[in-house]
């Protein structure tokens, strides 16, 4: 049930994301976004297949030096230079458009969200609906203005990266797995007297790393710890706005008090923690 769980969860991120990433690829600048990613994805394939011919080449340069066959080294250096050359043309346009790519994708959502939450005064609506409920699961996203700067930002560099990875990662292993199997040869071993052969034994530590990788990331705190810290850059940001405070001006640098300070004959709240906190503290007994 819990495996069935996951899957569904999985299936429903699957579409959310998706479901964002989608009108980009169909909007008034579709034509261009679908010819970035075919080129993307194609000198992705390019360089898969380059790393293959690179791996053939070390296998031949280096049989020719153990050989010492003069002739095929000094071919094999020729074979290198073009190889080499074509590797660093494939990596520098496919950076290039890979980076294109993703600045034209956030300039578009960045617009378009940015038109969504300013229409029909919907940044004023959900402050309202955020202060409006206390329950967490019904509450509206938090710091929206600061949300479209950074999390698409995020969105479409983790998109394409994710994405372009796992097309190289999968082309690599249909591709390396037929070497890594015939190098490898088999590995035996004998457990109560019997003995047993493993082949390819190289192929399946290979899984085996990339499956108990994969499970501890998955199940490790690292993803909440990230999104959590996330969270609080963007709230602290803002309780920067509302407090006055600005870095890019000097005559602005000044130290805001963090908890509530002595003002005559009562008490100041630091604009900070009302902030932060959205309500003034409690004042620590030295205060009372």
């Amino acid at each position: 049930m819990k495996l069935l769980s996951q899957l569904a969860t999985a299936q429903a991120t699957v579409k959310k994301i998706w479901k964002l990433a989608a009108p980009y690829f169909h909007s008034e600048q579709k034509w261009k976004a679908r010819a970035l990613l075919a080129g993307i994805v194609l000198l992705n394939l390019a360089a898969v297949f380059m790393l293959v011919q690179l791996n053939d080449w070390n296998r031949v340069f280096y049989d020719a030096l153990e050989k010492r066959d003069q002739t095929v080294f000094w071919q094999q250096l020729g074979r290198f230079t073009y190889l080499a050359f074509a590797f660093i043309v494939i990596a520098v346009y496919r950076f290039y458009l890979t980076q294109l790519l993703e600045v034209r994708w956030r300039t578009w959502m960045t617009a378009h969200y940015l038109e969504r939450w300013l229409s029909n005064h919907a940044f004023y609506k959900m402050e309202l609906a955020r202060y409006a409920t206390t329950s967490p699961t019904t509450a509206t996203p938090d710091n929206p203005d600061q949300r479209i700067q950074e999390d698409l930002n995020l969105f479409t560099t983790y998109s394409v990266s994710l994405s372009m990875g796992l097309l190289n990662a999968v082309v690599t292993l249909v591709s390396f797995v037929g070497i890594l199997w015939g190098l490898s040869g088999a590995f035996s071993f004998t457990l109560s007297g019997s003995t047993y052969e493993i082949p390819g034994f190289m192929v399946w530590m290979a899984v085996l790393y990339c499956v108990v990788g994969s499970v501890l990331t998955h199940q490790g705190v690292l993803t909440t710890i990230l999104r959590d810290a996330l969270r609080i850059k963007k709230a602290l940001r803002k309780a920067r706005n509302a407090a006055g405070v600005s870095p890019g001006k000097a005559s602005q640098r000044r130290a805001v008090p963090f908890w509530p300070q002595p003002e005559g004959n009562g008490v100041k709240t630091a604009p900070l923690v009302v902030a932060l906190l959205g309500k003034a503290p409690a004042l620590p007994s030295s205060h009372a």
